[in-house]
């Protein structure tokens, strides 16, 4: 029950902010939402590939999706792999990176996952609760990915 209300969630806020620049565009994309809210354990790739889509990119290969996000400035670390589980420190980095936050001042110094939770948290996008280790599931994941597009508008 709780993932059907993230997925309305996810339906009712981001498709009036993706239907500006870029974002969702086909119902593909809808089905891949609601594949990854189904995930115990979401991947490193499926953050990648949502992150991708808010660009309006539908590029499925995961090399060349970490090659774009590198040009609109978010920098995955070169040890992450693509089947690796997703971690709530590399989540954070992405979405601290897209949404060029810069409130917290350890993190403009450091730029670190542990920082970058931690500006997350300070910006409303993450809940206190844990570390930049956890691993989040697909629904997780998509409700933070909900938040970041509250955040940025619909118009990075």
């Amino acid at each position: 029950m709780g993932k059907k209300i993230i997925i309305a969630l996810v339906m009712c806020s981001a498709l009036p902010l993706a239907a500006q620049e870029g974002g969702f565009q086909s119902v593909a994309d809808i089905e891949f939402i609601n594949h990854v809210a189904d995930l115990p354990t979401a991947r490193v790739n499926d953050a990648v590939t949502l992150f991708t889509m808010f660009y309006g990119t539908h590029k499925r290969d995961f090399h060349t999706n970490v090659a774009f996000l590198r040009t609109k400035g978010i920098i995955l670390p070169k040890t992450v792999k693509s089947d690796d589980p997703l971690r709530r420190g590399t989540l954070a980095l992405m979405a601290a990176q897209y949404l060029k936050l810069s409130d917290s001042f350890m993190y403009r110094i450091f730029s670190t996952k542990r920082h970058a939770v931690v500006a997350c948290i300070a910006d409303g996008i993450m809940v206190l609760s844990g570390s930049e280790w956890d691993i989040l599931s697909g629904g997780e994941l998509v409700e933070v990915m909900r938040k970041i597009a509250e955040k940025s508008g619909g118009t990075k």
